[in-house]
């Protein structure tokens, strides 16, 4: 339905008057502006309908010769049967393992399609990207969980190696982890929803994300190139590579967009235009011999953003440069035993560009943080295995611009965790516990336990209570400086963030169907926040506790070996101690669909993440100024078609069309304060790319 507003042409979003995370002050005075984005309701629904139509006019029925291709290479019945290591770091079916776990394949992502692992992971069951056009893109939230700033709530591994965390926030400018990882070399993404510190340690909070990568007889050698709107283009080459006992993965990743055209809605005779672009080249390397196995991933992501006050808005910048390296050695002790050890670096370099906060200089942060693992897996008996480990993480960084700001840091963090698993006929019971000590800093332990039920061959339970921390950094603890426009100090008594969580899911296996049901309960406590204890200081303070309550359904369906049906509903409902309710601002309610279809020669894909929209944070931060619109409800629809024509050999056509409504998305502020009550998101309005792949 069209709105009062004319659609502009060319498409222009309008910027809100963003206030950035470290801006001006903002009167309450300011007289509000119109809205800001028009309309892109004319002709997309009638879109989606056709492509619908499109899938179900092309169903085996029509295409007899069809009928014995199979989507994923191999039957559901087996893909339900893929291992799992992440939630328990032993090789597991999903309804064996302890916890909420979700896999996304290599097969999905190629049938839904994706512009980089945010477009993934929004697909996700219970993960939702937090994309706002200050920060960029490198935070999403977990079962309704504040995203936070500094984006620690949610660990991201690579091949159960911590591959997110960096040691000034926990997780502050990340994009190289979520935008430059080429995707070809994937070959599923695990998601744990709920704490997983028992084994990973600080920041396994609100849920664990792992990236597990191919072998290199699964990789296939070949390139893509690829073109679109918004001045993208994008580039992937994948190869893999075996020669006796060693095996070879690379993978090479560009991609780059001016982004959507945005302006500000005040008239007068300078208004503010500009874009919210990204470009990234990224590499991924692995290699295995024999026993030894290596990792190592470099890239760059730099994300146009917009900064600046209120009353002025201003072009800023986010680089970000990342190395990350993994070596390890795993050796058979015995015939039940397994023994590995790993050894990580991580050096990352980020920098601001704000004209505001940082007028004379880009601030820089440098971190290089090492780690050391020592695993020890095996079976004391037939029905029980235990797992101990321990780690060793050393961080080191320093704040050399503006250089007054923070000490340089340097400390350590040990750990040692320990997992039994017994198996006694259709039960087994996990029990699992770690101890977690910073060096000069708080010390923690945190337990799990966990039964797992099966009622039959098909269907069973799952309870489980865990606890999960996320430590204080020092960006949190060490500031004693100011910029232009704000004093902060830092808490060097700062206790850990802990949350308890009670988990209870109901599963249904069989050879088409996967489904589970999920009730759960999170209480937080300690939360580190920002609190301005003046007009213009601001504090990190221990701030009280949180209650997250929701359910989660999710399924996976395949009908007759050419369909597939992906579906997820979440709830959820939080309330603070002190009684306000939707405190993390998140929607009460996503649901995300995914419909696809497979010939051939071609496939088909259309994906629905719903949102009900953010909630209002004004009684949660009553100084917020209400001058733009509320979050609305917003369907982030994608489409994802390819095609192999058998006339060219080797070579592939594809369209991604990503938010296919051209949808305006806005999202509310992170950070307490007078900020305003929404802003865009970078995923406002449609972005098409269309790709060519040439097999070698």
């Amino acid at each position: 339905m069209q709105n009062q507003y004319a659609k502009a042409k060319p498409k222009v979003n309008k910027v809100r008057l963003i206030q950035s995370n470290l801006s001006i002050l903002r009167p309450r005075s300011l007289p509000a502006g119109p809205l800001l984005y028009s309309s892109h309701q004319s002709q997309p629904r009638f879109i989606v309908k056709l492509l619908v139509s499109i899938m179900l006019l092309t169903s085996p029925a029509t295409h007899a010769n069809n009928d014995d291709v199979d989507l994923f290479n191999m039957p559901l019945e087996d893909l339900l049967k893929v291992k799992v290591e992440t939630s328990a770091k032993l090789p597991r079916s999903i309804k064996n393992s302890p916890g909420s776990v979700t896999v996304y394949t290599a097969k999905e992502i190629a049938l839904f399609g994706a512009r980089d692992l945010m477009d993934v992971l929004a697909k996700i069951p219970g993960v939702q990207p937090f994309n706002d056009a200050t920060n960029g893109k490198y935070r999403f939230s977990i079962r309704g969980d504040l995203p936070g700033s500094y984006n620690n709530h949610v660990l991201i591994l690579l091949n159960g190696i911590p591959f997110n965390r960096d040691s000034y926030l926990g997780g502050y400018w990340t994009a190289p982890d979520t935008i430059s990882v080429p995707l070809p070399i994937i070959k599923q993404i695990e998601v744990v929803r709920g704490p997983g510190s028992v084994l990973y340690g600080t920041n396994a909070y609100a849920g664990v994300v792992n990236i597990i990568t191919k072998a290199a007889d699964e990789v296939e050698d070949r390139i893509t190139v690829g073109v679109g709107d918004h001045q993208t283009t994008s580039a992937d080459l994948s190869y893999g590579g075996k020669n006796g006992d060693l095996q070879v993965i690379a993978a090479l990743r560009h991609y780059a967009t001016a982004g959507a055209a945005v302006s500000s809605n005040v008239e007068n005779d300078n208004p503010f235009n500009s874009h919210t672009g990204e470009s990234t080249p990224g590499v991924l390397l692995g290699l295995n011999y024999r026993d030894f196995h290596a990792v190592l991933h470099a890239a760059t992501a730099e994300m146009d953003t917009i900064r600046g006050s209120s009353t002025a808005l201003a072009d800023g910048e986010i680089a970000t440069d990342k190395v990350y390296f993994n070596l390890g050695y795993a050796q058979a002790v015995s015939e039940e035993w397994n023994a590995q050890i790993d050894i990580s670096h991580i050096r990352r370099r980020n920098a601001l560009t704000d004209p505001f906060i940082a007028p004379s200089a880009p601030f820089q942060y440098e971190m290089n943080d090492s780690r050391l693992e020592l695993q020890l897996r095996g079976n004391v008996d037939p029905d029980l295995t235990l797992i101990l480990g321990t780690t060793a993480d050393w961080l080191v960084g320093q704040v050399p611009v503006p250089g007054t700001i923070i000490d340089d840091w340097d400390y350590a963090i040990f750990s040692f965790y320990g997992q039994l698993e017994y198996t006694y006929n259709a039960t087994r019971l996990i029990v699992g516990a770690q101890y977690n000590k910073v060096e000069s800093g708080p010390q923690q332990s945190v337990p799990r336990i966990a039964i797992i039920q099966d009622f039959n061959q098909y269907a069973g339970l799952k309870l489980q209570y865990a606890e999960a921390f996320r430590a204080p950094y020092p960006g949190e603890t060490g500031l004693h400086g100011s910029t232009p426009v704000l004093a902060i100090n830092g808490n060097p008594q700062l206790e850990n963030e802990l949350v308890k969580t009670w988990d209870l899911e109901l599963f249904f296996h069989s050879d088409t169907l996967q489904a589970s049901l999920n009730f759960f309960r999170n209480e937080q406590q300690d939360l580190i926040g920002r609190v301005f204890t003046s007009p213009r200081v601001v504090t990190f303070l221990n701030q009280g506790e949180l209650t997250i309550k929701g359910v989660e359904l999710e399924a996976k369906y395949l009908w007759q070996n050419n369909y597939y049906f992906s579906g997820a509903i979440s709830t959820q409902r939080n309330e603070n101690s002190s009684g306000i309710e939707d405190a993390t601002s998140q929607p009460h309610l996503i649901a995300k669909l995914g419909v696809g279809y497979e010939s051939s020669d071609w496939s088909m894909g259309l994906f629905d993440d719903y949102l009900s929209g953010y909630e209002d944070n004004i009684s949660a931060t009553s100084s917020l100024v209400e001058i733009n619109p509320p979050s609305k409800p917003y369907h982030l629809v994608s489409f994802n078609a390819s095609w192999s024509p058998p006339q060219l050999t080797n070579v592939k056509l594809a369209l991604y069309i990503h938010n296919l409504l051209d949808e305006d998305i806005d999202v509310p502020p992170l950070l307490p304060g007078p900020f305003l009550n929404t802003f865009p998101s970078v995923d406002t309005g449609r972005a098409v790319v269309g790709t060519v792949t040439f097999a070698f």
